[in-house]
This record gives C-alpha cells, sequence and structure tokens, in this order.
C-alpha cells in the first residue's frame, strides 16, 4: 500500500494552455465529445515530453491511460552530461485501440536530480499515432503493509486476545491496535514476520489495527473488524493491497 505523489502537472492535458508539456512534430492535445475529456495524440516519429525532479534512492511509479494503433516507448532520462536511463518501457504493445491503464515502477539510484520523462512513437506504416491521457509519475513518501492475519485467542480464564502476525517488510512501520476508537496496544517496535498479541482482556467490540508511519506518525487502516468477524471467520487472512 503506497502513499504517494504525483509529480506530473497537468497529466490529464484538460489545461490546454499548461506548458508543462514540450510536444514535438505533429503531436497534439485532442478531446473527446463536447470537450468533456483531453488527451494528447501522440503522432508517429514525435514525442511529448515533461521535465520533473526525483529523490534518490526512492521507489517511483508511472502510469498513464493509451491506446491506437501504433505502439509507443515511455522513458525517464536523466539530465547529465552522460544521460541515464532510469526506465525505458513500451507503451501499448498490443496495439489496443481501447483506451486502458498500464502500469511500470523503478527504483532511483543514490543520487537524484532533474530529468525528463519522454513519450515517443516511431515511424510506423500505418502512420498511427498513440492517444495518451492521465500520465501520473507517483514518487512514494511512504509504503505500509498489513498484517498477514488477525486473530481473536480464546484464554482459559474465559479472556480473549487479539492476534496478528506481520510481514516481512515493516521496516518504516509499526502498529495501534484500538478498540472502540480507544487506544489500547501501541506496537512501537515491529519486527519483520513475526507474531504479535495484546494483554488478556473482555470484549465486545470494534477492533482497528492501524499501520503507523514511523516518520510522520500517520496512522492508515489495515484491518476492522468486530469480535463476531473474528469469532466467526477464526484466522482472518488480510489483502496486503
Amino acid at each position: 500500500m503506497f502513499i504517494s505523489t504525483d509529480l506530473i502537472v497537468n497529466g490529464g492535458f484538460e489545461n490546454t494552455t499548461d506548458k508543462a508539456w514540450v510536444l514535438s512534430g505533429a503531436s497534439q492535445i485532442k478531446y473527446e465529445g463536447d470537450a468533456q475529456n483531453h488527451y494528447c495524440e501522440v503522432a508517429p516519429t514525435a514525442s511529448i515530453m515533461q521535465s520533473v525532479v526525483l529523490k534518490a534512492d526512492t521507489f517511483y511509479r508511472v502510469q498513464l491511460d493509451c491506446c491506437g494503433k501504433a505502439s509507443g516507448t515511455l522513458s525517464l532520462i536523466t539530465y547529465d552530461l552522460y544521460p541515464v536511463t532510469l526506465g525505458e518501457w513500451k507503451i501499448n504493445g498490443a496495439k489496443n485501440a481501447e483506451w486502458h491503464t498500464e502500469n511500470f515502477s523503478f527504483t532511483t539510484p543514490a543520487t537524484g536530480g532533474n530529468v525528463r520523462l519522454h513519450i515517443q512513437v516511431a515511424w510506423n506504416a500505418d502512420n498511427a499515432p498513440v492517444d495518451v491521457d492521465n500520465v501520473k509519475l507517483l514518487e512514494t513518501d511512504f509504503e505500509y503493509h498489513a498484517p498477514q492475519w488477525v486473530d481473536l485467542v480464546d484464554q482459559v480464564d474465559g479472556t480473549e486476545i487479539f492476534e496478528f502476525q506481520s510481514r516481512a517488510n515493516v521496516n518504516t512501520q509499526h502498529y495501534k491496535l484500538y478498540r472502540d476508537g480507544e487506544l489500547i496496544q501501541d506496537y512501537a517496535v515491529v519486527n519483520p514476520d513475526a507474531i504479535y498479541d495484546t494483554e488478556k482482556m473482555g470484549i465486545n467490540s470494534v477492533f482497528t489495527l492501524c499501520a503507523v508511519d514511523d516518520k510522520t506518525g500517520k496512522s492508515y487502516v489495515v484491518y476492522e473488524g468486530t469480535e463476531k468477524d473474528l469469532y466467526a471467520s477464526g484466522v482472518i487472512e488480510v489483502d496486503d493491497i
């Protein structure tokens, strides 16, 4: 699960006077219907480009919608004296005439800096363009993870404990457990792939488990369920979306 910042300006091409994009050749901004949606038609032998600043050692995701009877290339290239290609991917490789979303990802090296996001279409016998829209370059602010599973375990004295198992990649987060909105347990340090539980308690409540960003202290709900949910299902496996 990612908390991200989109670095692309006017990725939906709705602002037709914005100068963030540099269009070359016959590439142009077009619209569908009654100008309800603008997009960019990247012409063969032409391209579009936008400059962004990336951080070092950071995970990024690139997302765009595209369609057309041709394929194109999306790349991210530094502005160094000796340019470095951080990522290069074929877009609309299946030459899909229907709008669809494609996703790519990369991690920057030990140095960040200015790069250009570049989309181009090569010459093709059909003289066909590739249409692109909703271009995003998502910089990861925080990556958090749900537990592998949660459970409510009976104790011999009639009380119960809430139990869960962390995942392997929890090095920037910890967990807090709430019952009916009240904090009942702060797992200040969470080790990878470890099992945690609460103190014994008698309960009849809604449980909310939150992942907490170690850096900012912001919380994100990763599981919420009632005592009835937990008893009815036994061990509940939690999706890590």
